[in-house]
Protein backbone atom coordinates (compact mmCIF):
# COMPACT_ATOMS: atom_id res chain seq x y z
CA UNK A 1 0.00 0.00 0.00
CA UNK A 2 1.08 3.43 -0.50
CA UNK A 3 -0.06 6.75 0.77
CA UNK A 4 0.53 8.42 -2.76
CA UNK A 5 -2.40 9.39 -4.55
CA UNK A 6 -0.43 8.82 -8.00
CA UNK A 7 -0.39 5.31 -6.94
CA UNK A 8 -3.78 5.87 -7.75
CA UNK A 9 -5.07 5.63 -11.08
CA UNK A 10 -8.66 3.49 -12.53
CA UNK A 11 -7.52 2.99 -15.89
CA UNK A 12 -4.68 1.56 -15.39
CA UNK A 13 -4.17 -2.47 -13.87
CA UNK A 14 -3.14 -3.85 -10.61
CA UNK A 15 -1.67 -6.68 -9.68
CA UNK A 16 -4.43 -8.69 -8.13
CA UNK A 17 -2.74 -8.94 -4.65
CA UNK A 18 -3.11 -5.42 -5.01
CA UNK A 19 -6.96 -4.57 -4.63
CA UNK A 20 -7.92 -5.37 -0.60
CA UNK A 21 -10.70 -7.75 -0.12
CA UNK A 22 -12.80 -6.46 2.45
CA UNK A 23 -15.52 -7.63 5.17
CA UNK A 24 -17.27 -5.08 6.61
CA UNK A 25 -20.00 -6.02 8.72
CA UNK A 26 -20.80 -9.16 7.28
CA UNK A 27 -20.23 -7.73 3.52
CA UNK A 28 -17.45 -8.71 1.53
CA UNK A 29 -16.54 -6.68 -1.56
CA UNK A 30 -13.19 -5.59 -3.09
CA UNK A 31 -11.80 -2.37 -2.02
CA UNK A 32 -9.14 0.40 -3.78
CA UNK A 33 -7.56 1.82 -1.01
CA UNK A 34 -8.41 1.44 3.08
CA UNK A 35 -8.41 5.19 5.05
CA UNK A 36 -7.03 5.14 8.54
CA UNK A 37 -8.66 7.36 10.73
CA UNK A 38 -7.60 8.07 13.96
CA UNK A 39 -10.30 9.39 16.43
CA UNK A 40 -8.43 11.67 19.22
CA UNK A 41 -11.76 13.40 20.87
CA UNK A 42 -14.76 15.50 20.47
CA UNK A 43 -14.92 19.12 22.28
CA UNK A 44 -18.05 21.21 23.60
CA UNK A 45 -20.61 18.20 22.46
CA UNK A 46 -23.82 19.27 23.69
CA UNK A 47 -27.03 17.00 24.89
CA UNK A 48 -29.46 19.54 23.06
CA UNK A 49 -31.15 20.30 26.54
CA UNK A 50 -30.62 22.77 29.08
CA UNK A 51 -29.85 21.16 32.60
CA UNK A 52 -29.89 18.57 31.25
CA UNK A 53 -26.45 15.85 31.98
CA UNK A 54 -23.89 15.49 30.07
CA UNK A 55 -23.88 13.43 27.43
CA UNK A 56 -22.66 9.57 26.53
CA UNK A 57 -21.22 10.14 23.24
CA UNK A 58 -19.84 7.92 20.70
CA UNK A 59 -18.25 8.19 17.27
CA UNK A 60 -19.31 6.19 14.35
CA UNK A 61 -17.63 6.21 10.75
CA UNK A 62 -18.32 4.81 7.48
CA UNK A 63 -17.38 5.60 3.60
CA UNK A 64 -20.16 5.23 1.02
CA UNK A 65 -21.94 2.44 0.79
CA UNK A 66 -19.84 0.60 3.78
CA UNK A 67 -21.49 -0.50 7.40
CA UNK A 68 -20.55 2.35 10.12
CA UNK A 69 -17.85 0.94 13.04
CA UNK A 70 -18.22 2.70 16.29
CA UNK A 71 -15.76 3.74 19.26
CA UNK A 72 -15.92 3.13 22.96
CA UNK A 73 -19.15 5.25 24.64
CA UNK A 74 -17.42 8.10 26.91
CA UNK A 75 -20.13 8.27 29.45
CA UNK A 76 -21.25 11.69 30.87
CA UNK A 77 -18.57 13.61 28.98
CA UNK A 78 -19.20 16.75 26.51
CA UNK A 79 -14.96 16.82 25.93
CA UNK A 80 -14.53 12.63 25.30
CA UNK A 81 -11.26 11.28 24.64
CA UNK A 82 -11.27 8.03 22.65
CA UNK A 83 -7.49 7.71 21.33
CA UNK A 84 -8.84 5.06 18.63
CA UNK A 85 -7.57 3.87 15.17
CA UNK A 86 -10.20 2.53 12.84
CA UNK A 87 -9.10 1.55 9.13
CA UNK A 88 -12.18 1.95 6.65
CA UNK A 89 -12.12 0.28 3.09
CA UNK A 90 -12.85 2.49 0.38
CA UNK A 91 -14.11 1.51 -2.96
CA UNK A 92 -13.67 4.95 -5.06
CA UNK A 93 -11.09 7.31 -3.25
CA UNK A 94 -12.63 9.78 -6.15
CA UNK A 95 -15.97 10.13 -5.33
CA UNK A 96 -16.29 8.48 -2.26
CA UNK A 97 -16.94 10.22 1.53
CA UNK A 98 -15.84 9.96 4.94
CA UNK A 99 -19.16 9.90 7.31
CA UNK A 100 -18.59 11.45 10.54
CA UNK A 101 -21.50 11.14 13.43
CA UNK A 102 -21.59 11.51 16.99
CA UNK A 103 -24.39 10.05 18.90
CA UNK A 104 -25.55 10.63 22.66
CA UNK A 105 -25.75 6.74 23.90
CA UNK A 106 -27.68 7.61 26.56
CA UNK A 107 -30.49 9.91 24.34
CA UNK A 108 -31.19 6.64 22.63
CA UNK A 109 -28.52 7.14 19.81
CA UNK A 110 -30.04 11.02 19.60
CA UNK A 111 -27.41 13.34 17.44
CA UNK A 112 -25.32 15.48 18.55
CA UNK A 113 -23.48 16.45 15.49
CA UNK A 114 -22.18 15.02 12.18
CA UNK A 115 -19.85 15.79 9.69
CA UNK A 116 -18.94 14.32 5.53
CA UNK A 117 -15.33 14.54 4.39
CA UNK A 118 -15.23 14.11 0.59
CA UNK A 119 -12.29 11.66 0.03
CA UNK A 120 -11.08 13.59 -3.47
CA UNK A 121 -10.83 16.90 -1.21
CA UNK A 122 -7.71 14.92 0.64
CA UNK A 123 -6.53 14.05 -1.95
CA UNK A 124 -6.53 16.97 -4.44
CA UNK A 125 -6.09 19.93 -1.44
CA UNK A 126 -2.22 20.92 -0.72
CA UNK A 127 -2.97 21.62 3.01
CA UNK A 128 -4.61 17.87 2.98
CA UNK A 129 -1.46 16.62 5.39
CA UNK A 130 -3.07 18.98 8.37
CA UNK A 131 -5.88 15.76 8.15
CA UNK A 132 -2.90 13.67 9.16
CA UNK A 133 -2.16 15.53 12.12
CA UNK A 134 -5.54 15.54 14.03
CA UNK A 135 -7.45 19.39 13.01
CA UNK A 136 -10.28 19.69 14.07
CA UNK A 137 -13.86 18.98 12.08
CA UNK A 138 -16.32 21.19 12.68
CA UNK A 139 -19.77 19.09 13.38
CA UNK A 140 -23.06 20.28 12.39
CA UNK A 141 -25.97 19.80 14.21
CA UNK A 142 -28.81 18.00 12.89
CA UNK A 143 -32.47 18.76 14.44
CA UNK A 144 -34.79 15.67 15.76
CA UNK A 145 -32.22 13.40 17.11
CA UNK A 146 -33.58 13.47 20.13
CA UNK A 147 -32.36 16.96 20.88
CA UNK A 148 -35.73 18.52 19.77
CA UNK A 149 -33.98 21.07 18.18
CA UNK A 150 -34.01 22.94 21.51
CA UNK A 151 -30.09 23.89 20.81
CA UNK A 152 -31.32 26.55 18.17
CA UNK A 153 -28.77 25.95 15.66
CA UNK A 154 -26.05 25.79 17.98
CA UNK A 155 -22.84 24.19 16.93
CA UNK A 156 -22.16 20.41 17.55
CA UNK A 157 -18.77 20.59 18.83
CA UNK A 158 -15.89 19.42 16.90
CA UNK A 159 -14.13 15.91 16.40
CA UNK A 160 -10.45 16.13 16.65
CA UNK A 161 -9.15 13.06 14.06
CA UNK A 162 -6.70 12.26 11.88
CA UNK A 163 -6.98 11.05 8.26
CA UNK A 164 -4.38 8.87 5.87
CA UNK A 165 -5.22 7.40 2.70
CA UNK A 166 -3.27 4.17 1.39
CA UNK A 167 -3.38 2.97 -1.84
CA UNK A 168 -2.40 -0.84 -3.58
CA UNK A 169 1.08 0.34 -5.60
CA UNK A 170 0.79 -0.42 -9.05
CA UNK A 171 2.40 -3.48 -10.45
CA UNK A 172 5.31 -2.94 -12.91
Amino acid sequence: MSSDPTDYDKDDDYDNEAVVRSTSGGKEGLCTAVVSVFVDSCRNLDSGRKGRRAPSPQVHLWTSGRDPVSSSVAHYSRDPVYEEEFALPVSNPTADCLHLKVSDERGRGASLGEARLHLSDLLTRPDSSSLRTGQPVPLEAKDGGGGGGAGGGDSGGCAFIAVDIAFPVRSS
